[in-house]
C-alpha cells in the first residue's frame, strides 16, 4: 500500500514539474539575453567587439551582433578576406560544445558584423543545419 502511495505522490510530482521545464526556444531566448546583459558589448579585441545576441523564436535563429574596428573596418579589407572569415565562423560552429543542444535542434545560427565608424554592415553570414551538419561529417 506505501509503493502506491508513493507512486502515485512521485507520478504527481513529476506530472507538476514536467509542465514547468523549459522549451529549448525558452532556453535560447534566455541565454542570448542574459548574455547580452552581463557581457555585451564585449571588450573590442582582435578588431572586433560582440554587441549583442538576439534569438528570433520564429525561425530558430540566432543572430550576433559584431562592430568591426580597426583595419577590419573597411570594406575592402572585408571583401578580400570573406571566405576566410566565413570558414572560420563555420569551424568554430562546429566545433563549439555550447551550441550542441541548438545544433540538436536545427537552430540557424546568424553572423552580423557592421562598420563601428559607420554602422553599416560590412559582412553577414548564415548557417543552417545543412552547412555545420556537413562540416561535421566533412571532419
Amino acid at each position: 500500500m506505501r509503493f502506491k502511495t508513493a507512486a502515485v505522490a512521485i507520478t504527481a510530482l513529476l506530472m507538476t514539474t514536467s509542465c514547468h521545464h523549459a522549451t529549448v526556444d525558452d532556453r535560447a531566448e534566455k541565454e542570448a539575453r542574459e548574455y547580452t546583459e552581463r557581457y555585451c558589448p564585449t571588450p573590442e579585441s582582435d578588431m572586433q567587439s560582440m554587441d549583442s545576441i538576439h534569438f528570433d523564436r520564429d525561425t530558430h535563429t540566432f543572430t550576433y551582433h559584431y562592430k568591426l574596428l580597426g583595419a577590419a573596418d573597411d570594406p575592402k579589407v572585408i571583401d578580400k578576406i570573406q571566405a576566410k572569415v566565413r570558414t572560420a565562423l563555420l569551424e568554430d560552429l562546429v566545433s563549439n560544445t555550447g551550441t550542441k543542444l541548438y545544433k540538436d535542434h536545427n537552430f540557424v545560427f546568424h553572423y552580423i558584423f557592421r562598420s563601428k565608424s559607420t554602422r553599416k554592415i560590412l559582412f553577414e553570414e548564415r548557417f543552417t543545419a545543412k552547412d555545420y551538419n556537413k562540416k561535421k561529417r566533412a571532419r
